[in-house]
């Protein structure tokens, strides 16, 4: 029987050379997909035995878990493969080298030809706004989670109930302010700086 390295004509065969082998980021094994196949089916015939609400409350939970997860299982990826994927780009005829973008030299800002700063870096200053916008929608929706238990469950619920369900809404308007005002605080920067640029 001729071994790998001979042809079958008993000739010796060169062997290829063997360099440093490709990262996989995103490999898994017949364990983790059957994890993952049997949660999914188990949330599944959950999801069949719920009703709508309890069936979206659940399929959110669920859902920002797994992206918790999957968030930090890519993050510990990625650390601690940088070494091989370094590695990986340095081989000899890679077409993708991984040059460092500073010099090691110590040299000044100016001579690096870096890209010009925005002033979003410097909101900052606008936290008493992102504070009161959250306080706003916070109070907003304290009372409009209480006006809208009362008016639908009316004396269903007790007291205690509708404070409860009254800071559980406040909670979600402070979030959805705070979301709001961020986002428009950083929209409108960026539109003044692309105006200012033109």
């Amino acid at each position: 029987m001729a071994s790998p390295a001979e042809s079958p004509d008993g000739d010796e065969r060169p062997r290829a050379a063997t360099g440093p082998s490709e990262p996989q980021i995103l490999h898994f094994g017949l364990r983790q997909w059957f994890y993952f196949i049997s949660g999914v089916a188990i949330l599944c015939a959950l999801l069949a035995r719920l009703e709508t609400v309890g069936a979206l409350l659940v399929l959110s939970i669920v859902g920002l878990v797994a992206a918790h997860i999957v968030g930090t299982f890519l993050g510990t990826k990625l650390r601690d493969t940088s070494a091989e994927v370094a590695h990986w780009k340095a081989r000899p005829g890679s077409l993708d080298a991984d040059t460092p973008v500073a010099v090691p030299q110590p040299v000044s800002l100016s001579e690096l030809r870096l890209p010009e700063t925005t002033t979003l870096a410097g909101q900052g200053r606008g936290v008493w706004r992102t504070r009161l916008a959250a306080v706003i929608g916070a109070l907003v929706g304290m009372v409009c989670g209480a006006a809208a238990i009362s008016r639908f469950a009316g004396p269903d619920v007790t007291a205690a109930g509708v404070a409860l369900g009254a800071v559980s809404c406040g909670v979600i308007g402070a979030w959805v302010a705070l979301l709001g005002s961020n986002f428009w605080a950083i929209a409108r920067e960026a539109w003044r700086h692309a105006h200012r640029d033109q």
